[in-house]
């Protein structure tokens, strides 16, 4: 089992490598999902995520792509990108990957694998401010 802290963790290079490991049959579990980084302009980064989310198929909208506003199911959403979804192997995949915001009380006692970038310029936005750019309001 694979814990991973992804606090300052960019997403795409996180992404990938829970992707890869759960592919290769390892049990992946991801802790503070809000706290993960897109790199690049946060206005530009806001504008891709809403165009994703207005997208909508007209002759049956129930078939349009699902794009969550909560950090956890929209990263988990990215890594199922990576995965081939629909064959058996890649299934097995994703159910192997769990997503939490902040820290549960059972995966404390673990000691998290750190991914974290010191490369992070100024041109980045989190998870969580992405999000509530979405619409997402987090419960106090």
């Amino acid at each position: 089992m694979l814990v991973i802290d992804a606090t300052n963790a960019i997403c795409g290079r996180l992404s990938a490598y829970c992707a890869k490991q759960s592919l290769k049959g390892e049990k992946v579990i991801v802790l503070n999902a809000e706290k993960i980084v897109i790199s690049g302009n946060p206005k530009e980064i806001t504008l891709v995520y809403s165009k994703r989310r207005g997208i909508q198929y007209n002759a049956d909208p129930e078939k349009s792509a699902k794009w969550p506003r909560r950090p956890d199911l929209l990263f988990k959403r990215i890594i199922r990108g990576m995965l081939p979804k629909h064959s058996p192997r890649g299934k097995a995949a994703l159910e192997r990957i769990t997503v939490y915001m902040g820290e549960p009380e059972h995966a404390e006692a673990k000691k998290p694998f750190t991914n974290t970038s010191d490369a992070l310029g100024k041109n980045f936005i989190s998870f969580q401010q992405l999000c509530k750019n979405l619409g997402w309001s987090p419960k106090i």
